[in-house]
């Protein structure tokens, strides 16, 4: 992602760490494949490039859309556009029966769609090319991964120092993972968790390969 200065973007809040946790490794680790029940697969979604093992799956989201504005008339171009929006930063709401489609609200005044194309999102991104009184548009190239199975908190465990099993219901937490910095928000349940994770294209090769690596030990 690239960086964007912003006065209302809100810090994310104290994470939940693990236990004796420190400074998280500048590579991942690896650890033995262990023996665990069968797997409880995720929703059906999402399709993409990836792998899917017995445990985990990885996939890279192709096929959706991704915009982004801030501004201290954001969020009321949004709803003016019939998009609903989170109520307060660091935190994401669906747009879609499927979880597919989502606003997260990276700070007071500040936003982020990943989206299916419809008609609606069009609209908006047209809006967007033009000056717009307090709404600015911001860049969002981001690559964007999904990780989801049984094992996928193990697999987040090894990249990154922050719980993200403890992690409220809707919440959207901007950390560092394996020194990339990294937007990720939870989806389903505790015995169908989904990870969303967008990072910075330039890393986007990099997050990607090592995330495959650390998978791939518990497939």
């Amino acid at each position: 992602m690239t960086e964007h200065s912003d006065s209302g973007r809100a810090p994310s809040p104290t994470l939940p760490r693990r236990p004796g946790e420190g400074a998280e490794p500048s590579h991942p680790l690896s650890l033995e494949k262990g023996e665990g029940p069968k797997p409880s697969h995720p929703p059906p979604f999402p399709t993409g490039e990836g792998r899917e093992g017995a445990r985990v799956q990885t996939t890279q989201e192709l096929a959706l859309a991704r915009l982004g504005l801030k501004g201290p008339n954001a969020a009321a171009r949004l709803q003016q556009r019939g998009i609903e929006i989170p109520e307060h930063p660091n935190s994401w709401i669906a747009t879609s029966a499927d979880e597919r489609d989502i606003v997260v609200r990276l700070g007071a005044t500040e936003f982020f769609l990943e989206h299916s194309p419809s008609p609606r999102m069009q609209a908006l991104a047209s809006e967007l090319a033009a000056p717009l009184p307090g709404v600015y548009p911001v860049l969002r190239e981001d690559r964007a991964f999904v990780l989801a199975g049984e094992s996928a908190d193990a697999v987040l465990a090894e990249m990154c120092n922050v719980n993200f099993a403890a992690l409220p219901a809707g919440e959207a937490v901007m950390t560092m993972m394996i020194g990339v910095a990294v937007i990720v928000v939870s989806q389903g349940s505790a015995a169908r968790r989904r990870y969303r994770i967008w990072c910075d294209p330039s890393y986007g090769g990099y997050f990607w390969s090592s995330l495959q690596d650390v998978a791939s030990t518990h497939e």
